[in-house]
């Protein structure tokens, strides 16, 4: 149970108490008869027997059969964020690849390494995704409500100059280009080019570094 849920409590046989409350921001709901019971964090089983357990030490009932129905529960989604964005509403566990595919498939931009952040745990759980259908099964973990799950952006390579086609090209970690399909994804040299005199400008930290290549040797194969 989480802040925002609305409840309601029954007692077996005892028509005359089943109040209908939402939990506070503090975790907590006011009852009748025993007034406020901290629930945030629990379970339902849990909730109903730290109710029965109140009530039956404030005396108003013997050994009480208490029932929790959760009514309504805005906290019962999976966030998606990042490259892909939506709310998804989830009741226990759902499978990673389920949400996703629900959020229709993993763009073309979205990197296949995946950050989820879940409630309760420091530190993020990283999930790699791969691109090998065989290993895919161990990367389909369960997700759970409240869970955010980040897709990050997967980088790209910008193909510039006298290419056929100046475009981004996205590139990801565990499938990098190398420098012919990179031209390859720019359609080819222009006519005008200069074959041999291709430069891979590149960012290390502060500093960009310029390293020529030549890319009729490439091509030939050198």
């Amino acid at each position: 149970l989480m802040h925002g849920d609305l409840i309601s409590v029954h007692l077996f046989e005892m028509t005359d108490y089943n109040p209908a409350v939402r939990i506070g921001l503090d975790g907590s709901v006011q009852l009748p008869l025993i007034g406020k019971v901290d629930l945030a964090g629990l379970t339902l089983a849990e909730a109903e027997s730290r109710i029965a357990a109140r009530l039956e030490a404030a005396g108003m009932y013997r050994n009480p059969q208490v029932t929790i129905t959760l009514t309504e529960s805005p906290n019962q989604v999976v966030t998606l964020s990042g490259e892909m964005h939506g709310v998804f509403p989830v009741t226990g566990s759902r499978r990673l690849y389920d949400i996703i595919s629900a959020a229709g498939g993993l763009p073309s931009t979205a990197s296949h390494v995946v950050t989820i952040n879940r409630p309760g745990i420091a530190q993020p759980i990283i999930v790699d995704l791969g691109n090998n259908p065989a290993t895919s099964a161990t990367a389909n973990i369960p997700v759970f409500a409240g869970d955010t799950i980040v897709i990050s952006n997967a980088g790209f390579v910008y193909i510039l100059g006298a290419f056929k086609t100046q475009t981004a090209v996205p590139i990801r970690q565990d499938t990098p280009l190398t420098v012919l399909q990179a031209a390859a994804l720019g359609g080819g040299p222009g006519f005008e080019a200069k074959l041999g005199d291709m430069r891979l400008i590149r960012t290390e930290g502060v500093q960009r570094k310029v390293v020529r290549v030549d890319l009729k040797k490439n091509m030939d194969g050198k």
